[in-house]
């Protein structure tokens, strides 16, 4: 019998399946375009202006651009691109649309990936406890 198949949930009650599962959904969230040149061509949304929100982002017109400038005015730079959301009007799908145009700049993703790894990190520690 295959081990991954097994219904048998292991000695610290989780089967390896669903370690899997939690592994695989884990980088699944975390995953995503992180390397320096990406980020150098993604519009970065911590120093750009509304006009250049509203002309180069899909979807996000002026009302939406002066509406991401005061929320950084008033709230401080967006620290992930997922913090995007707290803007009013741009819900998950707008933030889907433009996942892939915008940063929030190299620092705050350098941090972001430091996070990742960490994650990364203690799923495969209780991957491996699980496989004990």
């Amino acid at each position: 019998m295959d081990i991954a198949h097994s219904p048998t949930p292991t000695a610290r009650g989780m089967s390896l399946t669903a370690c899997c599962l939690i592994f695989c959904f884990a980088l699944a969230l975390l995953a995503g375009p992180t390397n320096a040149q990406a980020s150098a061509e993604r519009l970065n949304i911590n120093s750009a202006s509304a006009a250049e929100l509203a002309q180069t982002l899909p979807g996000i017109g002026p009302v939406k651009a002066l509406r991401i400038v005061e929320h950084r005015e008033q709230s401080g730079a967006f620290n992930t691109v997922e913090a995007l959301v707290d803007v009013k009007g741009i819900g998950p799908r707008t933030l889907d649309k433009l996942r892939s145009l915008i940063t929030v700049g190299a620092e705050l993703e350098s941090r972001a990936q430091a996070r990742e790894a960490e994650v990364t990190e203690a799923v495969r520690r209780v991957i491996a406890r699980a496989q004990e």
